[in-house]
């Protein structure tokens, strides 16, 4: 286990994929009502992070961690105020979100915004077409989605269905696995996926790890509701963070050291 603040090495040696460097961030009070997953009230308070490319980090800890995904992925509802994120080498600090997306970053959000009538198969066409890559690449994610629906343990017609909105409760259940089908089809640099508690988490973990194996130059953070999901997906790091923050970092002893204590426990350390 490491020390708070002390920042992680990419495991593979070469230059990191992900370079998060004292990054303090605070609410937008103009936006924050509004946007999904934003968080109200959440801040991060000097988080130093480093994933390398084909890394899998999880993090588990309070409810600030719903702060993480928005602000990497640069969501208005927050604003950063201190330090600063480097994908790939280039600061993207201040970078829209529609360009950290083009430069291979993606955000599942536990809540997603609904967009009516618009399906997870072609919201996928979309944003293979968006991205700037070969009509051939659209046409061919629009069928490998339903392959990945299958394999991550859904009928190939999820795809489907509204990529999300007014959903049955079966339907909000199985949210989790369509968000990485897209990950799966659309293979970004990095992934950040913020899971919420589900009766759908073993398949999660499932699917996760299998995505995670077929795509081993992908990297994933995963921000996990508690540590029992972790056992399965086998993270290269885990993460505690508390009070905006992460206070300890390590492998999958860590996880067992939070499944017997609490995250504030690890407030200590470091400090």
């Amino acid at each position: 286990m490491t020390n708070a603040g002390a920042t992680d090495s990419a495991l593979t040696g070469d230059a990191p994929l992900l370079a998060v460097r004292n990054l303090h961030a605070a609410p937008d009070d103009g936006d924050v009502a509004t946007m999904p997953g934003a968080a109200q009230g959440c801040v991060l308070r000097g988080v130093d992070l480093t994933i390398g490319v084909g890394e899998l980090h999880a993090i588990v800890g309070d409810a600030s961690t719903a702060a993480i995904g928005p602000v990497l992925m640069g969501s208005p509802a927050h604003r950063v105020t201190d330090g600063s994120i480097h994908l790939r080498g280039d600061d993207v600090t201040d970078w829209p979100v529609d360009e950290r997306a083009k430069a291979g970053l993606f955000l599942s959000f536990p809540r997603p915004t609904p967009i009516p009538g618009v399906s997870v198969r072609r919201l996928l066409h979309r944003a293979e077409s968006a991205n700037a890559r070969s009509r051939s690449s659209a046409q061919a994610a629009h069928g490998t989605a339903g392959d990945w629906a299958r394999r991550v343990g859904l009928d190939a017609d999820a795809v489907d269905s509204p990529a999300a909105g007014d959903l049955s409760e079966h339907q909000s259940e199985l949210q989790p696995l369509t968000e990485i089908v897209q990950l799966a089809v659309l293979q970004p640099a990095l992934a950040v996926l913020d899971l919420t508690d589900s009766p759908s988490d073993a398949a999660v973990a499932r699917a996760v790890r299998l995505v995670c194996s077929e795509r081993p130059h992908m990297a994933v953070l995963l921000i996990a509701p508690s540590p029992r999901l972790l056992a399965e997906i086998a993270p290269h790091r885990v993460h505690s963070f508390v009070g905006g923050r992460i206070v300890a970092s390590g492998g999958l002893e860590l996880t067992q050291q939070l499944e017997r204590s609490d995250h504030e426990s690890f407030q200590k350390v470091g400090v």
